[in-house]
Formats: C-alpha cells, structure tokens, sequence
C-alpha cells in the first residue's frame, strides 16, 4: 500500500483527488507527472487498471501539450510496453489533437507492436495510408498480419487499396469471414440436437464456450439423467467436460451433489498441474448452493489455516456472506501484510462487506480505499464504502469519485456511463 497524499502519489494512483488537485497546482508540475506516468506505467494489473482516460483528461484540463505526450509515443515505439502512452494519446487524438494523431500514424508504420495503435485510432484514409508505408517493404507474413490485426471495418478498405498483395489478402480475408460464419452456424445448429449427456462427454467445441453454455440442453430443467450425467462429469479426465458441468450446477444448484463437489475438489488439489480455474468453478457452484450447508464449510474453511481451502472459503463467501461475517471479514482484513501479494484477498474481503449494506462506516475500508495503489482494488472499496454507509460516501468521497480512473467510482458518485465490462 502507499499512502502517501501527495500529488504525484494520488496522480499515479488514479485518485479523483489528483485530478482536482492537479487542477489548482502549477501546471509545469502536473505535466512532469503525467509524462512520468507514460515513461514509467504506474499500475500494477494492466488488465484490470485504466490510466489512459484519466491522464488524457488531466493533460487535456491542465494544457498539457499535446506534443509532449506524442514525444514519449515516437521515443517508446520500439519498446513492447509502450501500450500506455499510446493509450492516452488516442484518447487527446480523439478530442483533436493533431500532434497525438500523427505520433499515432507514425506508430503505425515504425512501431514493433504497431497494431496497438489501431484500436486506439479511427480508421480513417490517414490510417490506410499509414498501413500502405509499412506494407512497401513487407514481407507476406507480415502483410498477412496488417489485414488481421486490425479492426473489423478496416478490412473492406484495404481490399480496395492499391498494394495488390495487401488487397488479395484482405479479399481473401472477407471470403474467409463468410465462410466461417456459416460453418460456425451449422455447427450450432446440430450441437442444439444433442443431449446433456451428449455434450459432457465431448472434449472439443468448434464454437465459443459461451454459445454451448446457451444451448437448450443447458436451459432445460434438469431430469434424472441430466443429474447422473453431471455428477459422471465431476472428474479431472475431461476437462471441457468438467467445465461445463461446473457451469451447469451454477445454473442449477444441486445439494445432493456436494460429496460428488467436494471429491472433486480434493482430487484437484492432490493432482500436480491440475487446472488452476477449478478452484474458482467449484467456489462459484459451491456459491449457488440453497441453504446453510456450503455457507458453513465457507465460513469454516475462511477461518482455518489451510491456505488453500481459506481461498475457496473466500471465493463462497464473496458471494455468499452476510452480516454474521463482518467480524470475521475485519479480522482477516487486519491479519493480511502490507505488500503487493495481499491486493487480491483484499479484493475479495471488500466484495464481501460490499454485500452488507446500511451496517455503518468501517474504517478498515476507508483505509484501503486511501491507501491502495491498485485502483481496481480502489474501486471495489468505493462499492463497499457507498453500500455500508451511503450518505456518509456522498458527504466525503463521492465527488472525487467522479474524477476516478476506474468506471465503478465515477458511476457510484452519479456519473452518466457504463461501468467497464470486467467489473
């Protein structure tokens, strides 16, 4: 944790203070610190952390200009973690920035992970030209990934370009696009035939895990069979197959199952090299289960020593915990190191209190919402603050959650948008 408040801390952070703060301060100071984020990218999980939005809005407020950012985008071109500073440069491109854009379309035709620059940039005749420089001197490998690497929509406009290899490929390419749809549709339509059973046992799928889960063998109110073949799938021999019977008891819970649940989980914890996204299948099947039981060996499991089985306690509760768990919860809180293997636990132990609402203000998560470096993790203390005590979040933390770099923050103190997707 850092819980330091001062402006580069809180800027580096994504803190909404940063950004009111960093409008009242010497705009020289603030700029140093925002480009030192494009050098240096502060978050810890790029996956789950946003800057970009955040520090294109700062750079746009403050006068930031724009070839300053576009500076570090041509010096890190052949860096491979440059991804953040093209990021916020096409966020200030998007406004109109013309040196951002150019940086951008320079990218494009220099960069080592060029591609990057495509989805944060409008597809557009600048773009196309920049496609064209790079493909004069490719060779057809890489010609072949300048059609895949972009955008959807760009592939109709190379196929009409004048590079005749580049616009074979792309040709090529949308023939390809038509006859894949409608395999894949064919596909689906015979899978759509087949039992439960059927299903569990195959080991490979020709279509997204997603569109099997939508099936109607998957829909139907379980029979007799459906149970039996499920409880076959519990097993670590097909995965494919356990993955779907885990899904399936999500969809519907079977108490009767739970020895069959907890075997399975035992095996996978004995077996080297098991799949690691069992664990988190079975809290979620585990989690869907009606009544008491599969609470209590979450609760006895949480407070246990095995650090394992803590874990999946973990994993039930966050879905599953009530206020009879906050004190537990504040304990463990309590318990974790200061360092950057207690983030996501942390995660986990605010998800849970973000399940109590109205209980009153909790200043374990207070602390974790000022202190923590992983603005996910922010986020999510926000959640827990606003549901605990809400007129209390309004009165102190929700207007510099409107100027959060994360989404959940920003809608939770009123903001008009979506929150991001995996959230």
């Amino acid at each position: 944790m850092d819980c330091s408040d001062s402006l580069r801390a809180l800027i580096r952070r994504g803190r909404g203070d940063g950004h009111l703060r960093a409008l009242k301060a010497e705009p020289k100071e603030v700029w140093s610190i925002v480009e030192e984020c494009l050098w240096e990218d502060p978050r810890i999980d790029r996956q789950c952390e946003r800057r970009d939005r955040y520090l294109a809005s700062i750079a746009l407020e403050t006068k930031m200009p724009g070839k300053v950012i576009a500076r570090v985008v041509r010096e890190r071109q052949l860096e491979e973690d440059s991804w953040l500073p093209v990021e916020v440069a096409g966020q200030l491109a998007a406004t109109g920035d013309a040196d951002c854009r150019s940086a951008l379309l320079d990218y494009i035709q220099k960069a080592d992970r060029w591609d990057v620059a495509l989805s944060h940039i409008e597809t557009d005749t600048e773009v196309i030209e920049a496609i064209l420089s790079r493909a004069e001197n490719a060779d057809d490998e890489m010609l072949d990934d300048l059609v895949v690497s972009g955008p959807d929509e760009m592939v109709p406009l190379l196929a009409e370009c004048r590079n005749p290899k580049l616009a074979a490929i792309a040709r090529w390419r949308l023939d390809q696009q038509v006859e894949i749809k409608h395999r894949y549709a064919l596909t689906l339509q015979a899978l759509e035939k087949r039992t439960l059973a059927e299903l569990l046992t195959k080991k490979k799928f020709e279509v997204s895990m997603t569109d099997v889960f939508g099936l109607p063998a998957f829909k139907s109110t379980p029979s007799t069979s459906d149970i039996e073949a499920v409880r076959c799938a519990l097993n670590l021999k097909n995965t494919t197959g356990l993955r779907l019977a885990l899904w399936w008891l999500k969809r519907w819970p079977q108490p009767a199952l739970l020895d069959f649940i907890l075997a399975l989980y035992e095996q996978h914890l004995q077996t080297p090299r098991s799949s690691p996204w069992i664990s988190s299948q079975v809290g979620e099947a585990l989690s869907s289960l009606p009544g008491e039981e599969g609470l209590e060996l979450a609760r006895e499991w949480f407070d246990g020593s095995d650090e394992k089985r803590a874990w999946l306690g973990s994993s039930i509760l966050k879905r599953r915990a009530t206020v009879a768990d906050v004190g537990r919860i504040q304990a463990a809180l309590k318990k974790l190191p200061d360092n950057l293997t207690s983030l996501y636990p942390i995660c986990s132990f605010l998800n849970m209190l973000a399940r109590m609402p109205n209980i009153g203000w909790l200043p374990e998560v207070e602390d974790a919402y000022l202190s923590l470096r992983y603005s996910y993790g922010r986020s999510v203390a926000a959640k827990a603050l606003a549901a605990t005590d809400r007129k209390r979040f309004d009165q102190t933390y929700a207007q510099e959650c409107l100027k959060d770099c994360e989404s959940r923050p920003r809608v939770l103190a009123g903001s008009v948008e979506e929150e991001d997707s995996w959230i």
